[in-house]
């Protein structure tokens, strides 16, 4: 029964070198490729690094197609030692002060995934912080040159409170240069769990001469694989990050999976599962270990699927008819909302509404009345969403 869900893909020869060669598979290089749209899915799946590794342990006579990446291992480096600096900075003036903080992603994962931390791109640091120690953390972040997000630099108290309430990836976003760092109060997946909670499992790694917490291991796979599927796999980059986790040493999936059952999204992990082997990755999945998978999990991993295959084909993000075919068929929970917030998310205002017309906190209570007139003319005449 569970043979008929995994088939595999027929990929583009471009897609298939690419992911051969980030998993340093003996491979040949086929003649007549397209290498625009070869150099456009590496750069949409943000592989450039794993790439590069790939190309240096190939071995062979490689085109110039291919060996123009090694040029760029540097840059990368620089990027991972700047970003491993910055997260030193942070978590050392947050343990000067008080604040307990958890590294969710980042340059430490790179470390424990591929043994390098230049070999995972990353635009920005999510840290998770208690949310009664966010205005603090928020405070030190300033002072050591951070400038937040300007929607919410903007924000009226009220404003910011409803944010809160009803946003679902819960951070705040902080630049300096080219670091960006997320403040995060609550995890994607975190529907339930305290901060405490997380704290009490978490595990810690040295960072030069420091101890910094990460993500415990009930937490990691469950936190990169709802962000990854929340956004439809559209880096692959995502992808092998879980396939890598899954090959480690100790990794029990059928406890992952009855822990994500547990919260009402025990289909996500079967997706990862599915999308890992219709690609060809080596040593995902045996059909027995289907066999005691309830049948409706099976259906809706298959029905997203079914969906995926188009998003991780495309050079620059999906359409909306595509990403909405998708999107419609993720559970709730993958986003961590309820469903009242979703309710609230929708008929709450939104940044639109905040430029339309500048209330104070007192009148809060009219965007609401304003909200779907506004919503109404946007959907008729067309405009800002």
């Amino acid at each position: 029964m569970s043979e008929v869900y995994l088939d595999y893909w027929k990929l583009p020869r471009e897609l298939e070198l690419m992911l051969k060669l980030c998993l340093r598979q003996p491979t040949e290089i086929p003649e007549d490729l397209d290498w625009d749209y070869f150099d456009r899915l590496v750069s949409q799946h943000r592989l450039q690094p794993l790439l590069i590794r790939g190309i240096r342990h190939h071995g062979g006579e490689l085109p110039g197609e291919l060996t123009k990446y090694s040029a760029m291992q540097g840059k990368f480096a620089a990027s991972s030692m700047a970003r491993l600096q910055a997260l030193h900075a942070v978590n050392s003036a947050f343990a000067d002060a008080g604040i307990r903080l958890i590294s969710m992603k980042g340059p430490l994962l790179s470390v424990e995934l591929y043994g390098d931390p230049s070999l995972r791109t990353s635009r920005d640091l999510d840290l998770l912080v208690a949310q009664e120690d966010l205005a603090r953390a928020g405070g030190i972040l300033r002072d050591m040159g951070y400038v937040l997000e300007e929607h919410l630099v903007t924000a009226t108290p009220r404003r910011r409170k409803f944010y809160q309430r009803i946003e679902n990836e819960k951070h705040e976003v902080y630049n300096r240069g080219e670091i960006c760092l997320e403040l995060h109060w609550k995890g994607d997946y975190q529907t339930e769990e305290s901060f405490d909670e997380l704290w009490e499992r978490r595990e810690e790694r040295q960072l030069m001469g420091r101890p910094i917490a990460v993500l415990g291991k009930d937490d990691r796979y469950p936190a990169l694989i709802t962000h990854a599927a929340e956004h439809g796999f559209l880096r692959l980059r995502w992808l092998l990050d879980l396939y890598e986790l899954q090959r480690k040493p100790g990794f029990d999936w059928n406890h992952v999976y009855s822990l994500m059952a547990s919260r009402g999204i025990g289909e996500i992990p079967l997706l990862a599962l599915l999308v890992m082997h219709r690609l060809g990755l080596p040593g995902v999945v045996e059909p027995s270990c289907l066999e005691e998978i309830p049948k409706g999990d099976l259906q809706k991993a298959a029905a997203l699927c079914d969906r995926i295959l188009p998003l991780l084909l495309r050079e620059v993000k999906p359409a909306e008819p595509e990403w909405k075919a998708y999107d419609r068929l993720l559970p709730n929970a993958v986003y961590g909302r309820t469903k009242w917030q979703w309710l609230l998310a929708f008929l709450g205002p939104s940044q639109y509404e905040y430029e339309l017309i500048d209330l104070p906190d007192g009148l809060f209570w009219m965007y609401f009345l304003i909200r779907p007139v506004s919503w109404l003319v946007r959907k008729l005449f067309g405009g800002k969403e």
